[in-house]
């Protein structure tokens, strides 16, 4: 579900000839099974929702392979719901975590 929303707002914000649709990854089968076409084109790896729900291993998983997919001056986004010193780090965040 969360995939079809993303690759909804590529589709409406134009953006199909910039990015690929996004792609399901189960982090720790390893190597991930990504398209060579995509791995010589990947600028960057986005995270949502994973690293505050996810076991350890997966966080270590994601980092350690996109450590190797991603040359120097490409980027790893992780979006959640964070916390720094048991303070939300952003009203949205704050949101979500307590509905």
């Amino acid at each position: 579900m969360h995939r079809r929303s993303i690759s909804s707002w590529i589709e409406y914000e134009d953006l199909t000839k910039k990015m690929p649709q996004s792609l399901e990854i189960d982090v720790e089968k390893i190597p991930w099974k990504i398209l060579l076409r995509l791995v010589h084109s990947l600028q960057g790896i986005v995270s949502l929702n994973m690293i505050h729900v996810a076991k350890c291993s997966c966080t270590v998983a994601l980092f350690r392979e996109s450590g190797k997919l991603l040359d120097k001056g490409k980027f790893l986004i992780l979006y959640g719901l964070f916390k720094i010193f048991n303070k939300h780090t952003s009203e949205s965040s704050y949101f979500f975590d307590n509905q």
